[in-house]
């Protein structure tokens, strides 16, 4: 039997599970749990410069994590999906549940299309909106339509 350095196709043809072991090891060692949302915040690479401190601080940034995956550069939150729950069927994207793009927990990842994405998003930034102009209202005083006193 060829030793494996003497084979030349890559890793994740050669020894998947392997590959797999050291994808989640780095997802892991490259980002931070916030206990208060459980994210797992990346403080690896970006698309951007701002420190791995505001990452932290502000989960609404508009940076997006990458890593390197089967030899390109990829956004780690769908390689997080792909080593911990399985393949994203083709044509769908990530939707951040927690709307958090810098999380890379499988668990608040779902693999939707670009529309339901975006539906979602609204809908989630409406909600938050609403919920703004609603605190507004009761710290002023006033009161809240369907809301008995």
């Amino acid at each position: 039997m060829p030793h494996p350095k003497d084979d030349p196709r890559p890793l994740w043809e050669r020894d998947p599970d392997r590959y797999t072991e050291r994808a989640k090891a780095r997802v892991r060692k490259l980002s931070v749990v916030d206990p208060e949302t459980d994210c797992w915040v990346w403080t690896g690479a970006t698309n951007g410069t701002e420190t791995a401190n505001r990452r932290l601080r502000d989960p609404r940034t508009k940076l997006r994590p990458f890593i390197a995956f089967k030899g390109r550069h990829v956004y780690a939150y769908r390689v997080a999906y792909e080593v911990w729950v399985g393949p994203i069927p083709e044509g769908l994207g990530i939707d951040h549940s927690c709307e958090n793009r810098l999380c890379v927990n499988p668990a608040h990842l779902e693999p939707v299309t670009t529309q339901e994405n975006s539906r979602r998003y609204w809908q989630r930034k409406r909600a938050a909106e609403r919920a703004t102009r609603i605190a507004a209202m009761r710290a002023s005083g006033h009161p809240v339509f369907g809301e008995t006193a």
